[in-house]
C-alpha cells in the first residue's frame, strides 16, 4: 500500500519513514543553514568543536536532540560527495561515484591510489578526467561511472515516464486512456482477443499484419505529414517505444495520439458499421478533433482572469544587450549543440552589460539564486555566476519556447556542423523564420 502509484502502489505514506525525513531537514537545516537561530543555540549546546556529522550522541542530551541524530541517520545514508577539484574527497571509502546503489569505490586499487584523493585523477589544466590512469586504476564497470557516456543512454525506454507523459498530454480522456491501454498491451486487438480465446484468426482486415503504426495499408495515413517521415526509417519492438520516441521528439504529440485514436475508431467502424469513412480522412478527422477540442478548452477558460505572457521576443533595455542561448543533445552521435544569438535593441553586437535569456527555467532560477544549488550541476552553476560577474552588469531571466525560437533553432543546427561557428549580419537558413517572427 506504501508503494508509489507508478509502481503498482497505492502511494500512502509510511508514517515511520516520514517522520525520519522531517527529521533529516531538521539535520540538512544545522548543516547549511548557519545564520539561524536554531543552528546557533544547538551548535553552542552539544557540538561546539565539530559539525552535526560528527557530533556525539552520549547520555545527556535532550529528547529533540536525540531525534535529530536519528534523522542524521537518513542524511548520512544518502548524502553524496559531489566532484569538484576533488581536493577533499578520498578515493577508497567515501560516497562519490554517481550511483545510488553503489556509490563507493569497491574494486582493487594500485596501493599508492589507497589514500589519495580524487584530485588526483583529475587533469587541474584541463578539468577532464585522466582517462588512461582510470582505465589502469578501476574496474570497467566503475571507470564508466566516473567517465559516463553518451553511448549508454540511447533510446533507454522508461515505462513510468511514457505514462506519466500521457496522463499530462492536454487532449480528451477517452484518448488518453486509449494511449494508456496501448502501452499496457490491453487493446482488444486480434493477438490479445485470441490470448483470450475470443477468436481463432490472426488476420487483420486490412492487412497480413495489424498495428496501428506499421500497417502497409496505414501509409496514406502517416505518410501524408512530415513530422512522421520517420516511419521509414526507424522501426520499433512495442507500441510504448514508438510513443515515447514520439514524445521526445520535437513534433506534436497530441496529434500523434489524437490520429492513432482515430485509427483505431476507424478500424472499429469498419468492424461494426461498415464500410465506415476512408483511411485518407483518417489525418484530417484527427486534427479536426484536435483543433474542436483546444477550442472547447479556450472557451472554458476564457471566463477565468488571467495574466497573457507575450510569447514574442522583446529587447533589452537602452545600454544592454540580449544573449539568447539554448542547448541540445544529440544522443546517437554523442554531441551536444549549443545556440547563441546575441543583439541589443537595434540589432548590435556589445559585451558590456547584458541580460542572458533561456528556456530551462531550473537553470535559469538556479542562475539567479544567489546561493549554490546542491545538485549535481551545482559546480557548474557556480562557475557560470562568477564568469558572469566580470560584465558590468548582467541579468539571468527565463524566456518561454515560443521567445527563444531563434536560439533553439541555432542549437539544433549544431548537428550539421563539425565546429563552433560565428554568423555576424547574417542567420543560417534554420533561424530565418524564427528571426523574422
Amino acid at each position: 500500500m506504501c508503494e508509489p502509484k507508478s509502481e503498482g502502489g497505492m502511494g500512502f505514506k509510511e508514517l515511520a519513514s516520514f517522520n525520519d525525513a522531517l527529521l533529516a531537514k531538521q539535520t540538512w537545516r544545522l548543516l547549511h543553514n548557519h545564520d539561524s537561530l536554531f543552528y546557533k543555540v544547538f551548535k553552542s549546546r552539544f557540538f561546539p568543536k565539530c559539525s552535526i556529522l560528527e557530533a556525539k550522541g552520549g547520555h545527556g542530551g535532550s529528547y529533540t536532540w536525540r531525534s535529530i541524530l536519528k534523522g542524521r541517520e537518513v542524511i548520512r545514508r544518502g548524502a553524496r560527495w559531489r566532484v569538484g577539484d576533488g581536493e577533499s574527497i578520498k578515493i577508497w571509502g567515501d560516497k562519490w561515484l554517481p550511483s545510488l546503489q553503489t556509490p563507493t569505490v569497491h574494486g582493487p586499487l594500485m596501493a599508492e591510489l589507497q589514500e589519495a584523493k580524487v584530485s588526483s585523477l583529475i587533469n587541474l589544466v584541463t578539468r577532464q578526467w585522466k582517462s588512461l590512469l582510470l582505465q589502469n586504476s578501476f574496474i570497467a564497470e566503475e571507470a564508466d561511472k566516473i567517465r559516463p557516456s553518451f553511448a549508454t543512454k540511447q533510446h533507454q525506454f522508461d515505462e513510468n515516464i511514457v505514462e506519466k507523459k500521457i496522463w499530462k498530454l492536454p487532449l480528451p480522456c477517452k484518448v488518453r486512456n486509449f494511449l494508456w491501454r496501448a502501452c499496457r498491451n490491453a487493446v482488444p486487438m486480434k493477438k490479445n482477443l485470441q490470448r483470450r480465446c475470443v477468436v481463432d484468426d490472426l488476420v487483420c482486415p486490412l492487412c497480413s499484419k495489424h498495428a496501428l503504426w506499421s500497417c502497409s495499408k496505414l501509409a496514406q495515413v502517416w505518410n501524408d505529414n512530415n513530422q512522421w517521415s520517420f516511419r521509414s526509417q526507424t522501426t520499433f519492438d512495442n507500441f510504448p517505444q514508438l510513443l515515447q520516441y514520439v514524445l521526445e521528439l520535437d513534433c506534436s504529440g497530441e496529434l500523434f495520439a489524437m490520429q492513432a485514436w482515430t485509427v483505431w475508431f476507424r478500424r472499429n467502424k469498419v468492424r461494426t458499421d461498415p464500410p465506415g469513412f476512408p483511411l485518407n480522412l483518417v489525418a484530417q478527422r484527427a486534427c479536426e478533433a484536435l483543433m474542436e477540442y483546444r477550442a472547447a478548452q479556450r472557451k472554458s477558460h476564457s471566463t477565468r482572469p488571467f495574466v497573457r505572457i507575450d510569447a514574442r521576443w522583446s529587447p533589452p533595455h537602452d545600454g544592454w544587450f540580449k544573449a539568447n542561448f539554448d542547448a541540445t543533445t544529440f544522443q546517437e552521435e554523442g554531441r551536444v549543440g549549443i545556440g547563441v544569438i546575441w543583439r541589443d535593441s537595434g540589432g548590435l553586437l556589445g559585451f558590456d552589460r547584458v541580460v542572458f535569456e533561456g528556456d530551462c527555467q531550473i537553470v535559469m532560477n538556479a542562475l539567479i539564486d544567489p546561493s549554490q544549488p546542491f545538485a549535481t550541476y551545482g559546480l557548474l552553476i557556480g562557475d557560470a555566476q562568477t564568469l558572469a560577474n566580470r560584465f558590468r552588469g548582467v541579468k539571468f531571466q527565463y524566456a518561454g519556447r515560443e521567445s527563444n525560437k531563434v536560439a533553439h533553432n541555432l542549437a539544433r543546427y549544431a548537428q550539421h556542423i563539425t565546429c563552433y561557428h560565428v554568423w555576424m549580419e547574417d542567420v543560417p537558413v534554420l533561424g530565418r523564420h524564427a528571426l523574422m517572427e
